[in-house]
Formats: structure tokens, C-alpha cells, sequence
């Protein structure tokens, strides 16, 4: 059985990776072709990442909330 993950504007995901630092949030502002383009929360920073690392591994991200 595999896995569907949707990204979505307006969702707000976890970074599991400890390098970027403890519970880094990630808002979704546009999905377009491969990548999500993010705002990171509390810094406003603007990043964006492949859709593919949108997975709950230890080097991907968590969906936190709709």
C-alpha cells in the first residue's frame, strides 16, 4: 500500500531534519511543477523544496495543519 501526500496552499508542515534546527514550520504559498514555494514561520524566509521530500522521514517534513 503506498503513501498519497497532497501539498497544499495554505498547509503548514514540520521540518523532521535537526540540521535546520527543532520544529522549523513551513507554510506552503504556491505549488507549481515539482516544488513547494514556502515561507518559514517565525522568520519569514522564503525557500523552495522538492515535492518529493514531503514525506515523514528523518529528513523530510510532517504535516502539522490544513
Amino acid at each position: 500500500m503506498s503513501l498519497t501526500i497532497t501539498v497544499k496552499v495554505g498547509q503548514v508542515w514540520i521540518d523532521n531534519d535537526s540540521r535546520f534546527g527543532h520544529d522549523r514550520s513551513l507554510r506552503i504559498d504556491k505549488v507549481r511543477g515539482d516544488y513547494a514555494y514556502c515561507t518559514v514561520l517565525g522568520t519569514g524566509r522564503h525557500v523552495e523544496i522538492l515535492l518529493r521530500r514531503f514525506k515523514p522521514t528523518s529528513t523530510g517534513y510532517r504535516l502539522q495543519e490544513e
